[in-house]
């Protein structure tokens, strides 16, 4: 239904006190990226979200402003490396706050739609997340991407307040003489045209070579539409856990 407003309306808005989950990034019914090369920890990232959500603290050293629930739609790891996320972390205070989906994502399959829905109805999920941005988008092109992110909303609206969506993309094919850095980063991602205007906040991770450390990575935002532009931070990425360096 269209909703109009006047000036006068907008200027005396205030949002409402749970509007934000972590820092000012992660917003109910709002859509953030995450984005990285293959293998760069991104699912990790993503659990880890879960559990700051659930636990408190923080997330990459954005705050997380209130005790929430996650559902992760994830449709590449099959129960043997999801055991491998999950064995070694705190799951009896986890359990009643955290959801995952089983491998194969399949939003297209009206019955599987159906399923989904049913189950956020059921779990009412504060932050959902969706990983990978390729099993819901069947082509990288403007087309696919459109119909995926309308998808995706059918999700995000099936309860009230829509909770914040997170989708974990792969970064584009990456050229060989191409270094981008800040929020040069954005036009890394795929399907960066559609997906990165809808979202509000986007970052990317990516690995570091160092002789140092050689599973240090680089989180940067590169997108903030309601927040500040953090600074970059560099963490190490080893035995599924982020060690901020």
């Amino acid at each position: 239904m269209l909703e109009l407003y006047t000036p006068s309306q907008l200027a005396q808005y205030s949002p409402p006190d749970n509007a934000y989950l972590v820092g000012k990034h992660f917003i109910r019914g709002a859509v953030t990226v995450l984005t990285g090369a293959p293998g760069v920890g991104k699912s990790f990232a993503a659990r880890d979200l879960a559990v700051a959500g659930a636990l408190g603290g923080n997330w990459f050293g954005l705050k997380v402003h209130e005790q929430f629930k996650t559902m992760i739609f994830q449709g590449e790891n099959q129960l043997i490396r999801l055991k491998k996320e999950y064995e070694n972390l705190d799951v009896e205070n986890l359990d009643e706050w955290i959801r995952v989906s089983g491998p194969n994502l399949n939003f297209y399959d009206p019955s599987y739609l159906r399923s989904a829905l049913d189950c956020i109805k059921d779990f009412e999920p504060h932050c959902m997340v969706f990983d990978p941005w390729s099993d819901i988008a069947l082509d990288d092109d403007k087309a696919s991407h459109t119909v995926a992110l309308r998808q995706i909303d059918k999700l995000i609206l099936a309860i009230d307040p829509s909770p914040a969506c997170l989708i974990v993309a792969h970064n584009r094919k990456p050229k060989s003489d191409s270094k981008p850095e800040g929020r040069d980063l954005l036009h890394e991602l795929s399907g960066s045209l559609k997906l990165g205007s809808r979202a509000r906040a986007v970052f990317s991770i990516q690995s570091v070579k160092s002789d140092d450390d050689k599973n240090l990575v680089k989180l940067t935002c590169c997108k903030s539409n309601d927040g500040e532009m953090i600074d970059p931070t560099f963490w190490s990425f080893e035995d599924c856990e982020f060690t901020r360096i």
